[in-house]
């Protein structure tokens, strides 16, 4: 199989005490749907937000990612939702691309109801 996109970290438990987490790694084998998003302002910069998901493209150094996280999250739940497990990292420039972390994207991606 070849795959169809970018590598992909699926998050199920994330213990940030004990600094922990349950996950999953996987690879797209089939096209990827996409759909209609609408921009929302959030603290940390403009998230797309379509039907029950929210996603935010990070740029730069992983050391953003838990503020990124946090925002999505309290986002989430200061609207009255729900997450749904698992939340992912999809990570469209990596460091087998590049070396220079300024040039990392990751899309990070939640679910809700």
């Amino acid at each position: 199989m070849i795959p169809k996109g970018s590598s992909r970290a699926l998050y199920y438990t994330w213990d940030t005490v004990a600094k922990i987490s349950t996950l999953a790694a996987a690879v797209p084998i089939s096209e990827i749907l996409n759909e209609e998003t609408e921009t929302l302002n959030l603290s940390i910069g403009k998230a797309n937000i379509s039907g029950n998901s929210i996603s935010y493209l990070q740029r730069g150094s992983y050391n953003q990612a838990k503020t990124n996280h946090d925002a999505i999250r309290a986002w989430i739940l200061s609207n009255g939702k729900e997450i749904v497990t698992p939340s992912v990292e999809e990570y469209l420039v990596s460091f087998r691309d590049t070396k220079d972390t300024s040039a990392l994207e990751t899309r990070i991606i939640y679910n809700f109801r």
